[in-house]
């Protein structure tokens, strides 16, 4: 069994389109965006959001896990009636 995440996460912000910016690294995880006013010469950034999550093995995916045995439930479902009134 694994560990849950983290209940919160914070990411940064890279902008292009600055003096100064970092080079684009499409493995970054955070927001990606240019400025308002690209600099002349300098490179812009897809507008993106990217994170990383942790992998979900499959039998946590599996809506039914082991082998099956047999049993029979019974589940009573109720009849219900729904009425709606129109407002006066």
């Amino acid at each position: 069994m694994h560990a849950a995440p983290s209940a919160s996460t914070t990411l940064q912000t890279r902008i292009g389109g600055e003096v100064g910016a970092p080079p684009y690294d499409a493995d970054w995880t955070g927001y990606t965006g240019n400025a308002s006013i690209i600099a002349g010469g300098t490179e812009t950034y897809p507008n993106r959001f990217r994170i990383v999550t942790p992998d979900i093995e499959d039998e946590s995916r599996d809506e039914v896990t082991g082998a099956s045995t047999g049993t029979v439930i019974a589940v009573g479902v109720p009849d219900d009636t729904l009425t709606v009134v129109a407002p006066t």
